[in-house]
């Protein structure tokens, strides 16, 4: 939304307004532009700092100046917007015509953002097999019970299949007691088969849609970690989730086989 009132002379070359980052842009961090009229400043405090304010006076050449700018900026912030995700899980992006089968096989945990409760810390693979057309899955890693009682810990996943090929119902077990069981909503938000997968699950929704607890894993074909072009795609999905610099790497020392 732009709004023009057509009052006062402010021209960005002549240092009367300036390009000002911000932290709320209305779609997550950006560049807003702030061109701002050294005049009135009680009309000008009255507008939100979201909409980009010009003031012009002057011939219709003078205008088409001072608009163009204006609008190309406020081009550029829509489509960055738009690019951006809006936090509301039911508009989370999936992998496309999912493949189980290419799918299958052992994955490393290359970092984690974490839910609520206890959780595999470090040291964490999975073993993704097809079973009657059924994904199936054991996971491996190290949990902290106590804080001197530290234990490789197994867990277990049977995958049901949904009508959207990469969203599951996930129900979990650990071997022991002691570790979670449930039912999760499990979705592949994007891999490429052979270097890189990205997971997603919520598990409890806020009333706009958004997640209050959710959890996610950045999986490598290599216990090495992902390549540099890998990450730079991960990074991407991070920021669709709404949880860039949310994530925790996950060392890999061999200590759970």
């Amino acid at each position: 939304m732009i709004y023009i009132p057509m009052f006062y002379p402010v021209w960005v070359g002549e240092g009367k307004g300036r390009l000002r980052k911000t932290d709320d842009t209305g779609c997550g961090r950006g560049w807003s532009l702030h061109i701002v009229a050294q005049r009135e400043p009680s009309f000008r405090k009255n507008f939100s700092k979201r909409f980009i304010h010009v003031w012009i006076k002057g011939s219709p050449r003078t205008m088409l100046r001072c608009t163009i700018p204006a609008l190309l900026a406020a081009l550029i912030s829509i489509s960055s917007c738009s690019a951006r995700s809006d936090c509301i899980v039911d508009n989370f992006q999936v992998k496309e015509n999912f493949n189980q089968t290419r799918y299958a096989g052992k994955w490393y945990a290359f970092a984690k953002k974490d839910p609520e409760g206890l959780f595999l810390e470090k040291d964490i693979h999975a073993d993704f097999k097809i079973e009657n057309r059924t994904m199936i899955a054991k996971a491996t890693g190290l949990v902290s019970l106590l804080p001197d009682w530290i234990v490789c810990a197994e867990m277990m996943g049977t995958f049901n299949n949904t009508a959207n090929s990469a969203k599951f119902k996930l129900k979990y077990w650990g071997a022991a007691e002691y570790l979670q069981k449930g039912i999760d909503d499990h979705w592949i938000i994007d891999t490429d088969y052979d270097n890189y997968a990205i997971t997603y699950t919520c598990r409890k929704l806020y009333e706009n849609r958004t997640c209050a607890d959710s959890y996610s894993f950045v999986f490598s074909r290599r216990p090495e970690g992902l390549t540099t072009e890998s990450q730079r795609i991960v990074r991407k999905w991070q920021e669709h989730l709404c949880l860039a610099f949310k994530y925790k790497r996950v060392p890999q020392t061999g200590s759970c086989p």
